[in-house]
Parts: C-alpha cells; structure tokens; sequence
C-alpha cells in the first residue's frame, strides 16, 4: 500500500504488543482487518459449493498455497509476493465434506472458497486442528487449485468454465431462496472474469 491511500501507508504488518496495536489502530483513517497471528505452518483453500435443495454438497478441490520468502520472515501468505499453489484435492474425504457442510450451513452460503490454516497435513486429513482466516462467497470466488504449474493452459480454463457451470446452476435455483439479495450485473461479472484470465 501507498503512503498516500489513507492508513498512513500501513498496509500489512505484524503487531507484537499492545503498545504497538494502540499507536496502529490509531493512525488508520479507513475501514480495517485484525486478525489473530496463527503460526501453523500450512494454509490451505477448501473450494465448497452446495446445491440451495439440498442435494448434494462437495469440496471441489484443496490447495495448498505459499510464498518464497526471505530469511528471517514468517510463515505468511504476503499478498505482494509470487504466491504457490499446489492442487492437494486427494485430501478429500466425505467426513471433511460433512464438516464443512456444517460450518456453511447458513442462508447466504452455496458456493465459495475457505482460506484455512492447518496445524499439518496429517491432522487437517483427519479434518482436526485448523482455523478459518477468510471466506470468498459467491462467482467471485476463485478455485486456486487451477494455478498449480502442472496444469496447462487448457487444463485451466476447463476447471474455471466447470467452477462457472456450478455457480450458474446454483444461481438459477437460488433466485427465489435469495429474493431481495444484490445481485451482480452480467457486465461487471465479464470484466472481472476477463481480469482472472490475464493473470492464468
């Protein structure tokens, strides 16, 4: 981030102590996160959809995400470095698919991605010790799995047009469950769509 875009230049930073939060939370002028530091060393992206009837839900795919980071820095996604991704979808389970039913068993949710952190691969398979850091929910929401490098061109675009083929048959159910809800306008979809596909 800038200087100049109205946090006095803060952007993403760690806070050791309370002195520390005071003197930050302090100097920003706009909206804001705090999320709690979690040093487990795995982030994963749990890519759910469910059908609005009830029919059937599924992880459509796990990713494991990282950066290449320097000596000394933590273990963090830094949005402003070459981030990883590695298609773990084999972690799949149908008890990891009843638990994640579970956390999106709210109105809203049919169709998005959990950015999670997991204490290892061995436990998050056993669907214990992880912790919930994001949730992409709706078409905006991105299957991470289709950037890991064995992929090729081809191979992408199918997983991105079977990722749309889901939201569009969920969105045509869902009109009447979701009635009075914003809805986006086909132009803006395209643009962001086209936005997706420059960085593939």
């Amino acid at each position: 981030m800038k200087p100049d875009d109205g946090i006095g230049g803060i952007g993403l930073q760690f806070i050791e102590n309370e002195k520390k939060l005071e003197d930050t939370l302090n100097r920003i002028k706009k909206d804001y996160i705090l999320q709690e530091y979690i040093s487990w060393p795995c982030e994963l992206s749990v890519f759910f959809i469910k059908n609005p009837h009830k029919k059937y839900w599924k992880i459509r795919s796990i990713t494991k995400r990282y950066t290449i980071k320097k000596d000394n820095e933590p273990e963090l996604i830094i949005p402003s470095r070459k981030i990883i991704c590695t298609d773990e979808s084999h972690l799949i389970t149908p008890a990891l698919e009843k638990v994640f039913n579970a956390i999106s068993d709210v109105k809203w949710f049919y169709f998005g991605r959990f950015d999670i952190r997991v204490k290892d691969m061995d436990t998050f398979s056993q669907w214990k010790d992880f912790v919930i850091l994001e949730i992409n929910v709706g078409a905006h929401s991105v299957a991470l799995h289709a950037f890991d490098a064995k992929y090729s061109w081809i191979q992408r675009y199918k997983i991105f047009f079977d990722q749309f083929k889901f939201a569009f048959e969920i969105a045509s159910k869902n009109t009447e469950i979701l009635s009075g809800y914003p809805h986006q306008n086909m132009r803006d979809f395209l643009r962001w769509f086209v936005d997706i596909f420059k960085n593939v």
